[in-house]
């Protein structure tokens, strides 16, 4: 059987498996208390991505996860990739939200 791909939007029931011990330790554990990660995995904000979270399933078992953040370049003073790569489009994500327009501080 091969590789199924789905968003934690189409199966939440995959939501606690991305978390378990063997896909977490894929990660460096200064990630997992990093300032940016929290804006992105806090419970709070995580819900928010859940069309962007991805768990990878083969033979009923989650083997992988991917973690995305949509965001444009059509906005104002942003036509290329960022110098602080994810971390910059998370804080981006966070301060102007889905919309792209700049939220008050």
């Amino acid at each position: 059987m091969g590789l199924e791909i789905f968003t934690l939007r189409e199966r939440p029931d995959l939501r606690p498996a991305i978390f378990l011990p063997d896909l977490q330790s894929v990660w460096p554990e200064f990630m997992r208390h990093d300032a940016t990660a929290q804006l992105y995995f806090a419970p709070s904000q995580f819900e928010a991505y859940l069309d962007y979270a991805f768990a990878g399933v083969a033979d009923g078992k989650v083997v992988a996860r991917a973690f995305s953040v949509p965001f444009a370049f059509n906005v104002e003073g942003r036509d290329e990739l960022p110098d602080g790569g994810w971390d910059q489009v998370i804080r981006w994500r966070t301060r102007i939200g889905w919309s792209g327009v700049r939220q008050p501080p």
